[in-house]
């Protein structure tokens, strides 16, 4: 398991940044909300981090905030919550406010992000009820 990143900041793509560690660079697939606080190129940054290993290949999930990679462990022990949703959620959502509306069970908060319907909000909310 790699559970952090530390290194320069080499390039941003859409979804992922490019961090040189001495001299490897490292494809970390980040939220939206980290793409805008990255720093500048060429910068410093730290990231906690999830390697996601399947058949075909090998991703890395990045994270300023532990608790934002602590949530994004939870979601993908729900049944059919995948990276790219979980990613999705992190994106719309801080840890705080998905805690705060599955402790309300307040699924209009959830069917606003993109991707997410009734049914996931839904399933959401029953799987994650327990663990907040």
């Amino acid at each position: 398991m790699i559970a952090f990143v530390r290194g320069q900041l080499y390039s941003t793509l859409n979804d992922s940044l490019v961090i040189d560690v001495n001299g490897i660079g490292y494809q970390v697939f980040v939220s939206n909300r980290d793409i805008n606080r990255i720093p500048a190129v060429g910068q410093q940054l730290f990231l906690h981090t999830f390697l996601q290993l399947s058949e075909s290949e090998w991703k890395l999930y990045g994270f300023f905030v532990k608790e934002e990679l602590e949530l994004f462990m939870r979601l993908q022990a729900i049944s059919g919550m995948g990276a790219r949703t979980a990613l999705n959620i992190l994106s719309n959502m801080t840890p705080e406010e998905f805690y705060r509306a599955v402790a309300s069970q307040d699924e209009r908060s959830l069917v606003r992000i993109p991707g997410i319907g009734k049914k996931s909000a839904q399933r959401l909310l029953f799987e994650m009820k327990d663990k907040v």
